[in-house]
């Protein structure tokens, strides 16, 4: 049981921390694809913190459709013979 705790807390930080939404981990990949100017404007702006606690909130509501994917696909990984999600 502990282990199965354990399991779903990693797998919601994993997911939580990729999303591309400042302040998350996730949000340095959006420089790679703004030009310096806008990648300044849109720091700027992700900085001040009803912007940032707007990203968490739509991260937090994106979560509940991207991680029961996720779930089933490293249960079909750890146990190959099972079929959930099926």
């Amino acid at each position: 049981m502990l282990v199965s705790i354990l399991l779903s807390l990693n797998l919601i930080l994993l997911v939580f921390n990729l999303l591309p939404l400042p302040p998350l981990d996730g949000s340095q990949v959006l420089a790679m694809f703004l030009s310096d100017a806008s990648m300044r404007r849109f720091q700027q702006t992700m900085a001040q913190p009803p912007a940032q606690l707007i990203s968490l909130i739509v991260a937090w509501r994106l979560l509940a459709f991207i991680l029961p994917p996720v779930r089933v696909l490293v249960l079909n990984l750890l146990y190959p013979g099972s079929t959930y999600g099926a």
